[in-house]
């Protein structure tokens, strides 16, 4: 239930995010259609310029897609890490004159893109639907294990860890360790115990 919740709640973050940075790029795409002032400029100082130029011609509407897309921007990346897709690039330096490779985060480019060559909106949007692919993936599955018994149980075992990890120490530590499985077999027995005592048959119980 608590993944569910959570996949659901990140897909549809990850949509309203979207849909921001649609508006955003029709901005700057329209004000790029301009483009006779970048000449002689890389695309770092590019981006620059047309921001500037983008709050100079649409100054509360850009401002406020940029203050939006700002405060979600973290939170989009913690999505992404959360389904294990990486956020980051590797912008590798011409031949000549060479230089270090620079990781280049997908989505704060939007704002700042810092690497050799800049990274394209399509790119943007490709990480953004390959996030949707598997959030909505992950939702459907999880939605299946909420009537799973065994996930229930397993929800239940993990209760006890879930409530000390509310005082700062590591579970995952103590869950795999050899006493931590034999606490969770000592609780389970204790559950049965429990359920037979409340009336319920062997057979209702497996």
């Amino acid at each position: 239930m608590l993944n569910y919740l959570q996949y659901k709640k990140g897909l549809k973050k990850t949509l309203q995010f979207e849909v921001l940075l649609k508006e955003f790029c029709t901005l700057e795409d329209e004000e790029r259609k301009h483009s006779s002032w970048t000449l002689g400029v890389n695309h770092t100082e590019e981006q620059l310029l047309l921001q500037k130029r983008c709050v100079k011609k649409y100054p509360e509407k850009y401002l406020d897609l940029r203050k939006k897309i700002t405060q979600e921007m973290l939170t989009i990346r913690q999505i992404a890490w959360l389904v294990g897709i990486g956020t980051v690039r590797q912008s590798c330096p011409p031949p000549s004159p060479g230089g270090p490779i620079i990781p280049v985060d997908i989505f704060e480019s939007i704002l700042e893109d810092h690497g050799y060559s800049p990274t394209g909106n399509i790119t943007r949007f490709d990480y953004i639907n390959k996030l949707i692919g598997k959030l909505t993936k992950a939702k459907s599955d999880a939605f299946k294990q909420i009537f799973n018994p065994l996930s229930w149980l397993s929800f239940i075992l993990k209760i006890p860890f879930l409530i000390l990890k509310q005082t700062g120490f590591n579970v995952d530590k103590i869950e795999d360790a050899l006493w931590g499985k034999l606490f969770k077999l000592v609780f389970l027995l204790f559950l049965v115990y429990g359920l037979l005592k409340l009336g319920f048959s062997h057979d209702q119980i497996l």
